[in-house]
């Protein structure tokens, strides 16, 4: 699912009395805020924009780097993951 799928989804709720509806969708994008907290969101959104093949896998600039670890398995397992529709 794109990104800015799940981010739709999970802001459409945000109306009066549905803020319950919004968090539950917002939920599935917690590894990805919890990416942003460690190494940075420059590094979570190259990753984020390399898994559709919006750019490649290592598109960063010297000396800047991509994701530590698993860390881009991790921003791709939260855009592969199937979702309920809405």
């Amino acid at each position: 699912m794109r990104i800015s799928e799940l981010a739709r989804r999970a802001g459409v709720p945000v109306r009066p009395g549905r803020a319950d509806r919004a968090r539950e969708e917002a939920e599935p994008l917690q590894p990805l805020w919890d990416l942003f907290a460690r190494p940075g969101s420059l590094r979570v959104i190259a990753a984020v924009a390399a898994e559709p093949g919006l750019a490649p896998h290592g598109s960063l600039p010297r000396p800047l780097r991509g994701l530590p670890g698993d860390g881009h398995r991790q921003a791709a397992d939260v855009l592969r993951r199937p979702r309920p529709d809405v």
